[in-house]
């Protein structure tokens, strides 16, 4: 940013995005309401996103003292900041995601593991879709008929 950062204080003046901004009042906050709902932004502030609540509210706030010849200029940097904090958010989600995917298979590797060391039939490391379907089956297969053992027993005493 070097300089450039929203609402810098420069010599008693308020510079935004490089724009100088007077004390006049514009609001444009409705409409950038509504523009940073369509780009994420409901869903930024429902993850707990900080820095996109912050964001918006230094636009909202930067509009409203926005010289109106400067507007224009203003709402094109914001967008830009905000498409990019977008995309910042979306980057973190994406590894997030990719995060949780590789504990979920070691998880099923971890069973995988255990079932073949207790000597499970069917049970052994792989990847193979085919047969993860096949060792799910059979995971199902075991508890429905723990199900209907644990049902009898009841019945029986």
């Amino acid at each position: 940013h070097g300089g450039r950062h929203w609402g810098d204080r420069l010599g008693g003046r308020t510079r935004v995005a490089g724009l100088e901004l007077g004390g006049d009042k514009h609001s444009g906050g409705e409409e950038m309401w509504q523009r940073w709902g369509r780009c994420g932004g409901t869903r930024s502030r429902e993850r707990g996103d900080v820095a996109a609540q912050e964001l918006f509210h230094r636009h909202k706030e930067a509009q409203q003292c926005c010289r109106p010849h400067n507007l224009p200029l203003l709402r094109a940097a914001q967008q830009r900041e905000m498409e990019a904090v977008e995309q910042r958010i979306r980057e973190e989600q994406r590894m997030m995601d990719e995060k949780i995917v590789l504990e979920l298979d070691q998880k099923v590797i971890d069973q995988q593991s255990t079932l073949e060391k207790a000597g499970v039939s069917g049970f052994y490391i792989t990847t193979n879709p085919q047969e993860l379907t096949l060792q799910m089956n059979l995971l199902e297969l075991i508890r429905k008929l723990q199900q209907k053992e644990s049902e009898s027993e009841k019945a029986f005493s």
